[in-house]
């Protein structure tokens, strides 16, 4: 039964925070002239971080300001933008729950109200939320972040003209990284007044002590201490609304409470609801003396020790609600209760008591929160894991039914509880559907958490039954994806080889093409280049065999990158287009489109047909605007970057390059973009730029067993070292990259790196500024210069005969137009144009216009007769 006299908890004025109130005050009134404000508050749990929010909102006539909350939960920590959701849907009034259908309207009718447009916004707000319909799948929209914030931005602004905005985000150290990141790319480029003020607990920091923070002169955190010994006295007071407290309490205020506004609050009321402390004749006093070793010293056995004094039933609804959240809803709390009783009447004893508020976020439900997240804690706590497991089964149960017609809504949540549940099946289900949703959204790390944890719970069940093993199987194929994007190679190779056994056992040929073709990933990706071949193929064989098209893609789709590398131009451009093909038939995944495209396009690159690899580029740009897929976008920069460079244009392809970086949201698209980048630098004799960027590859390829990028980039190294005046150092490089090019089966590499030696010496022997510093300190230039034009000779004549071999035209062509230039310059016009002439044919084909143009201006100096070494211009 409930208490026939209820307590009502006290509640203190704000006291030890007047100065940090004081400064929000004052940035909330200087919006209103236009003045920008980044406060965050940061304290330990129980400091006063949401009190002096709620105050500072108290305080202000919210009449005239658009003051809008978002919160961060524990619990949604693995939510990719989980907090931008949050904000999103109070913007557009999305309750919880609502079908796609009415969510989708709910951002389009918000986006026109607000933008008096229903296009690229809408589309991009509205990923935050699943889509299921089956269209959208199949062309998988996946979140550009710089247009997410584009799209943030201008909904912000619009709600900013309306009245001065403040936007209050609590709890940020629960924030998904993710959302993180955003957060702080819109923080650092707002353009607009707007107050934002964040709340958190240390360790986390809103900028980390470094990047956009420093930059952003309106920023200012304010970090909340415990409260002075004073101040402490002082909030006690205004709690009992007397001027005089008993001894007993003042010695509890020193030696226990340290400080801390919450745990004096909570021990207060405690004390109160257990009449040990009473008001008699106007006065407080205890009803015997205090003992307070008997007195917690956390704040958690104070909570504990008012909780023991509630009834059974109310008790009861407190325990469960914990288990859904820090917030809940009444009617997920009527589902799942075991108390008969209508919960109503214990809800309104819990607020009375001050444990739990109502919430008005969400207009036409019945919502609590707790009034804070210690509270939440130490009730959970207090429930037997058994019982917990039984609570957050029921939980998960009553989602699943109450949104079975949109769970990807709550794939996360459902995640959440069936794994602290007792459905180990369900838990394991939703967490890699919850892998898959935030991988959709370019949210890898959170992506990759969804699918270790799933694995980690196959693995400590046991994999007993065929059944068990054909889900980790599955998991793992699906696992990939992530490693990939990642570009964790060595990790996802570790992964695969302990589990092979269970792929041959299997006796499931798809499942043992679909492990087949990840072996054949990671051998590309380590630069074994035959041994990739081979698993391919396998996996290739295996498909046609039981006419699997999903294997048959897969495979075909890397054999068009395996098979460039291996110079094996006209099969790689087939299985291309086959698994193009495929994509085309069955409307599959996108990854097969445009991973296909660009193994097509690097198969162009290599051959050196310039205009056919831009075409390519320009396909896969094209598709990724598209359907907004940001994957294609970085994939189409790169390629379109590598045809520039075939052509010899080296600021577009340094300038596609960069663009690659900047928009891909994956780390593995931005390392071998960033390869290219430093190649392209170094090309224009931007060394010191080029080394920075080859650095940072060099690193990443060595901590991830990545040597597809690490090699050739060593290779660059050594040109830059070289051109820096490291001559010894440099040839070493290079020469134990080509070792490695020759022994891994990279023929295309090799020669490349062949040619590349080649130049290196003309250019000495050119005299280029950079290249010639070394060799003037050595003091030995007589010696030196022809010795460089013999070597060069070598090393272009070796690239030319090679290179037509593996049907590398373009490096062939390059040497051969290196090789004129080096004849020239030794008088020799017969040589020189006979070179020049061999090259011609080869740039025709390949429209590669500026080395064509470069090749006729030399044919046309040696015709005349007024040729210089002057020039002969290799810059």
């Amino acid at each position: 039964q409930l208490r026939h006299t209820p307590f009502k908890a006290l509640k203190a004025d704000l006291i030890g925070r007047e100065v940090e109130l004081s400064t929000l005050l004052s940035a909330a009134q200087n919006l209103k002239n236009g003045v920008s404000a980044i406060y965050s508050i940061c304290g330990e749990a129980g400091t006063g971080k949401s009190r002096l929010t709620s105050e500072l909102k108290t305080a202000l006539n919210t009449e005239h300001f658009n003051w809008i909350e978002s919160h961060a939960y524990a619990y949604s920590q693995n939510i990719s933008f989980a907090p931008l959701i949050n904000l999103m849907s109070r913007v557009f009034q999305i309750e919880e729950g609502v079908s796609q259908k009415q969510t989708r309207h709910h951002v389009e009718t918000g986006i026109k109200n607000l933008l008096g447009e229903n296009g690229a916004h809408a589309y991009y707000l509205g990923r935050l939320y699943p889509v299921s319909d089956e269209k959208s799948e199949m062309v998988n929209p996946e979140l550009g972040k710089s247009r997410l914030v584009e799209a943030c931005q201008a909904v912000l602004v619009a709600l900013a003209r309306e009245k001065p905005l403040i936007l209050c985000f609590e709890d940020l150290h629960w924030a998904d990284s993710s959302f993180v990141e955003l957060f702080r790319l819109l923080l650092s480029s707002f353009p607009c007044p707007v107050f934002f003020l964040c709340t958190y607990r240390p360790p986390f920091s809103l900028f980390n002590g470094s990047g956009p923070g420093r930059a952003v002169s309106n920023y200012r955190e304010i970090r909340l201490e415990s409260l002075a010994a004073p101040d402490a006295e002082n909030m006690v007071k205004s709690l009992l609304k007397t001027e005089t407290i008993p001894p007993e309490l003042e010695r509890l205020i020193h030696e226990k409470a340290g400080g801390n506004p919450f745990y004096l609050e909570e021990v207060v009321n405690a004390l109160i609801d257990t009449e040990t402390l009473k008001r008699r004749n106007g006065n407080w006093e205890f009803r015997s003396s205090l003992d307070l070793m008997k007195i917690p010293t956390k704040v958690h056995g104070v909570i504990s020790t008012r909780l023991d004094h509630l009834e059974k039933p109310a008790k009861r609804v407190l325990q469960e609600a914990s288990v859904i959240g820090k917030s809940f809803s009444r009617h997920t709390l009527q589902q799942i209760t075991q108390v008969r009783n209508p919960i109503e009447p214990y809800l309104s004893e819990l607020e009375r008591l001050d444990l739990i508020r109502t919430c008005i976020s969400q207009p036409g439900q019945a919502e609590y929160t707790f009034k804070h997240s210690l509270i939440q804690d130490v009730v959970y706590d207090g429930l037997l894991i058994r019982e917990r497991q039984e609570i957050h089964e029921k939980i998960a149960q009553a989602i699943e039914k109450n949104h079975a017609d949109h769970p990807g809504d709550f794939y996360e949540t459902l995640a959440f509880h069936f794994k602290k549940g007792l459905s180990q099946p369900k838990a394991i289900h939703y967490l890699v559907k919850s892998g898959e949703k935030c991988l959709n959204k370019y949210a890898v790390g959170e992506s990759h958490q969804y699918f270790a944890e799933a694995f980690r719970l196959l693995s400590e069940k046991g994999l007993q039954t065929p059944g068990e093993k054909r889900t980790v199987i599955d998991l793992l194929s699906q696992w990939a994806f992530v490693f990939h994007f990642r570009g964790d190679f060595k990790g996802l190779k570790d992964l695969l080889s302990a589990h092979e056994h269970l792929a041959q056992d299997l006796d499931d040929p798809s499942r043992l093409g679909m492990f087949y073709i990840l072996f054949g990933l990671i051998q590309y990706e380590s630069g074994l280049i035959h041994e990739s071949y081979q698993w391919l193929s396998k996996a290739l064989a295996i498909g046609a065999e039981i006419q699997d098209q999903k294997v048959i893609g897969y495979a075909s789709s890397w054999l068009s990158w395996t098979c460039s590398e291996l110079c094996r131009f006209d099969e790689a451009i087939q299985c291309g287009e086959k698994a193009i093909r495929i994509f085309q038939e069955s409307g599959s995944d996108p990854f097969l489109l445009f991973n296909s495209l660009a193994g097509i396009g690097k198969a162009y690159w290599f051959m050196g047909a310039g205009q056919k690899t831009l075409e390519i580029g320009a396909e896969l740009l094209a598709y990724g605007q598209k359907h907004s897929n940001s994957r294609s976008l970085a994939l189409g920069h790169f390629t379109s970057g590598c045809g520039h460079l075939v052509n010899g244009d080296i600021a577009p392809g340094t300038r596609s390059f960069q663009e690659a970086i900047a928009i891909s949201a994956d780390p593995w698209y931005s390392q071998f973009s960033r390869m290219l980048l430093g190649f392209a630098y170094q090309s224009g004799g931007h060394l010191a730029e080029a080394q920075k960027a080859l650095e940072e590859v060099m690193h990443y390829g060595r901590q991830f067993d990545a040597d597809i990028i690490n090699t050739p980039t060593r290779a660059l190294m050594g040109l830059v070292s070289i051109a820096t005046g490291y001559p010894g150092r440099g040839l070493k490089m290079l020469h134990s990259a080509q070792q490695e090019h020759r022994v891994k089966g990279r023929k295309y590499a090799l020669v490349n790196v062949e040619y590349l030696i080649g130049r290196l010496f003309l250019l000495i022997l050119s005299g280029i500024p950079g290249t010639l510093s070394w060799v003037k300190r050595l003091k030995i230039k007589v010696r030196i210069l022809p010795l460089c034009a013999l070597r060069a000779r070598g090393y272009f004549k070796r690239a030319a005969r090679w290179a037509e071999e593996i049907g590398a035209r373009g490096i062939a062509g390059q040497a051969y137009l290196d090789l004129g230039v080096l004849y020239l310059k030794k008088g020799n016009t017969l040589r020189a144009g006979q070179y020049f002439r061999q090259a011609l044919p080869i740039f025709e084909e390949n429209h590669s216009k500026i080395y064509l143009s470069q090749a006729k201006r030399f044919l046309e100096l040696i015709d005349s007769t007024s040729l210089k070494k002057s020039d002969i211009d290799l810059t």
